[in-house]
């Protein structure tokens, strides 16, 4: 019978995270054994194309895009638990399923509100899914730079690879980046340099930086670039 009800009491709370029902939804929670338990517990739910799932409540109503249900369960997610509580398959946070989805107002609320974590894989989905407004939020929150231990070298081909022009500018000036370290005996910059990421990448404004100190980068021809088309940097020429 314990069985029975809990699978119905999973059924309902599915339901009422999909429907947005605040009320029912915390009914359901506070009337269980363990409210902690029931809230990081993957449940059986269907999302909006049908697909069938398993996951904890908060992530139906950030699927269904139920921002003042998310803001209700909160409280059941402190930090960090709101960073640790995955989906049915172990591979999401919350703020990364909502950068996923697509709900720009929920990744705000998560990260303000909820103070999730912020790195790499909410940003890299949204700019993947192309979400484009909370590439814009994410990027000026996100600390891309943490876990590579004051790497230079890594922080500079990072800087490269995201389009980060004040970073590149930063380790430039401030930090007196020798960037001459990527030329090969030959004094061409090496094809993995940097600033070659960046032409790769497709970040215009990173490219110009190095232009602008007389660095001329170009892909190989059968390269491609992964990021916005960018324009040919040239040198300028005896005559100009």
């Amino acid at each position: 019978m314990a069985d029975n009800d809990n699978s119905s009491s999973s059924v309902a709370l599915s339901e009422a995270c999909v429907k947005g029902s605040i009320d029912q939804t915390l009914d359901l929670i506070k009337a269980a054994e363990s409210a902690e338990t029931i809230c990081s517990t993957p449940i059986a739910w269907t999302d909006a194309q049908g697909l069938e799932l398993r996951s904890p409540p908060i992530f139906i109503a950030i699927d269904y895009g139920h921002l003042e249900l998310v803001r209700a369960l909160l409280p059941y997610h402190q930090p960090p638990l709101i960073d640790t509580i995955m989906d049915g398959d172990g591979e999401y946070p919350a703020l990364s399923w909502a950068s996923f989805a697509g709900q720009f107002d929920i990744v705000k609320l998560l990260v303000e509100e909820g103070k999730a974590k912020v790195d790499d894989e909410p940003l890299s989905l949204a700019r993947e899914y192309e979400h484009k407004e909370i590439v814009d939020y994410l990027v000026k929150r996100v600390d891309l730079y943490s876990n590579l231990g004051g790497d230079l070298d890594a922080i500079m081909d990072k800087a490269c690879r995201e389009g980060d022009v004040a970073k590149v500018k930063q380790l430039l000036e401030e930090d007196k980046y020798d960037i001459s370290k990527w030329k090969d005996k030959e004094g061409k910059y090496l094809a993995l340099s940097p600033m070659y990421m960046a032409v790769k990448f497709g970040h215009y404004e990173v490219i110009q930086i190095f232009a602008d100190l007389g660095i001329q980068v170009e892909l190989p021809q059968d390269a491609q670039l992964e990021g916005s088309k960018v324009e040919e940097v040239q040198e300028p020429s005896a005559e100009e």
